[in-house]
């Protein structure tokens, strides 16, 4: 899978870590997604039903490149947006995330999920 990642602030280790965890998403990488989540997690996927299933919120199709045109971060929060291209065309995403504490090394307690699929 080809992936780009924004370019600018170096400074912020979480932007690393997001931008990580969004990768092992595109890539269905199941057992990364695991160590990023606290037992608890929830994901709310919009317009479906919340889950701590990860095999409901991977991208169904393998994904050829992955895009992430921008990763915030502040305490607790952080955000991603860009899209993934596969063999049925595009598909837009954004991430909002929160950790359980402003800490570097927290574990994501919730994860939104925002995806809006492109012909």
């Amino acid at each position: 899978m080809e992936v780009q990642f924004p370019t600018g602030c170096g400074n912020a280790p979480r932007i690393t870590s997001v931008n990580d965890f969004v990768t092992a998403w595109a890539g269905k990488d199941v057992k990364t997604l695991r160590e990023w989540l606290d037992d608890d997690a929830i994901w709310q996927v919009i317009g479906k039903s919340d889950t701590t299933q990860l095999s409901e919120v991977v991208p169904e199709d393998d994904v050829m490149s992955l895009t992430i045109d921008t990763t915030i971060t502040h305490g607790k929060f952080a955000a991603s947006d860009g899209w993934v291209k596969t063999v049925h065309g595009r598909t837009d995403f954004s991430f909002v995330i929160t950790f359980k504490s402003a800490g570097k090394t927290s574990l994501i307690r919730f994860v939104k999920l925002f995806l809006v699929e492109n012909a």
